[in-house]
């Protein structure tokens, strides 16, 4: 609960191999795009705020534990460099 309140938000499912983006949290060692992959479900249950921890490994190697209220999943995304500068006709 904060502020005595019951905290609510939808319910994201994730699993192990998924894609995601670490948001609303930071680490040193984090790397910039804050991007990686879920590698294990290492608990259950957030005592004060409910949901899962996951082992996350970012794109430098590195494996942080992050709370699920932290994660967002990362859906098909197309870079700029996939767009064609100029059309052909």
């Amino acid at each position: 609960m904060r502020g005595g309140r019951p905290y609510t938000r939808t319910k994201v499912v994730f699993k192990t191999g998924d894609l995601v983006q670490v948001v609303g949290t930071h680490q040193d060692d984090m790397p910039q795009a804050r991007m990686g992959i879920i590698t294990e479900k290492v608990r259950s249950f957030h005592p004060h705020e409910g949901g899962s921890f996951w082992l996350v490994l970012f794109t430098n190697g590195l494996t942080l534990r992050i709370w699920e209220g932290h994660l967002m999943h990362v859906v098909g995304t197309t870079s700029t460099l996939d767009t064609p500068l100029t059309s052909s006709t």
